[in-house]
């Protein structure tokens, strides 16, 4: 991917930056390479960053304005710590004021930043904020917390309708499952309050909640677990295609995973040399 460090073209970097979440398997926190990974991806987007800057600029085309955002989402990702503290620099209490297109990158540079201290500032106004939008900004940010009574609070929540409504009920699960530190618990809570999630939905949709969580297993342990608890589900009209569906692609994901990990991690030690 290095050959595209001069690339200007955000469909380009959208193909990357989805490359790239996908090498995330490989390299998950705390792993013997996973500062490598990161600052593989600071050098691979030093040269837009340096050309786009973190602010928008007057009369700029709207690729630029795009690919900023994808840029910038891929800092933060690499801790980028000089972006971080930028962007973190133009957190303001009223939302409405942030500039949309980098709203979150603001939002979740001033999270990391102050080492969770807004969060529950970021509850409170999630749950007070009309604008969609900015509700879900302000979602994606809360899950994405490391620390443990963060953690609990976000899955409570999950039980809690008058918090999050049904309508944004898979959001806030989806992002918890994303995220390593709580991905685990997650799908606890939904074993354990498979009930409750079904009449919350009316049993609508609810075929969205094994499809998902799917495409967030990349381990044998929680296959087994997808399989021992959503096999006794799978008589289930509304489910039955879903599952069906579902297990072989988490075999053919963890087969590739397996195949693919020693070439991942071979590619930075010849690297280091």
């Amino acid at each position: 991917m290095t050959n595209f460090k001069e690339e200007t073209s955000y469909p380009v970097w959208e193909i990357i930056s989805s490359i790239i979440n996908n090498l995330k398997v490989f390299y998950p926190p705390k792993s013997e390479h996973e500062q490598d990974f990161r600052q593989y991806i600071n050098d691979l987007i030093e040269a837009q960053l340096d050309r786009l800057g973190v602010e928008q600029k007057k009369n700029e085309p709207s690729n630029d304005t795009k690919l900023r955002c994808a840029i910038l989402s891929l800092a933060i990702y690499a801790k980028n710590s000089e972006v971080i503290e930028k962007l973190a620099s133009f957190y303001q209490l009223d939302y409405e004021k942030i500039d949309s297109d980098t709203r979150f990158a603001i939002l979740r540079s001033k999270f990391l930043n102050s080492k969770e201290e807004i969060f529950a500032d970021l509850l409170e106004k999630y749950q007070n904020t009309v604008d969609p939008d900015i509700k879900d900004d302000i979602l994606a940010v809360l899950t994405t917390t490391k620390e443990s009574k963060n953690i609990d609070e976000m899955v409570k929540i999950l039980h809690n309708s008058k918090i999050v409504r049904p309508q944004d009920h898979m959001h806030l699960y989806v992002y918890l499952r994303r995220n390593f530190y709580t991905k685990g618990k997650a799908f606890d809570w939904l074993i354990e309050n498979w009930q409750y999630v079904c009449q919350m939905n009316g049993g609508k949709s609810i075929e969205d909640y094994p499809r998902l969580t799917a495409s967030t297993i990349y381990n044998k342990a929680e296959q087994a677990k997808f399989v021992e608890f959503f096999d006794k589900l799978a008589e289930n009209p509304a489910l039955k295609r879903a599952i069906a569906v579902a297990k072989p692609e988490i075999q053919s994901k963890i087969d590739w995973i397996s195949l693919n990990s020693q070439d991942m991690a071979n590619f930075f030690k010849k690297s280091s040399k």
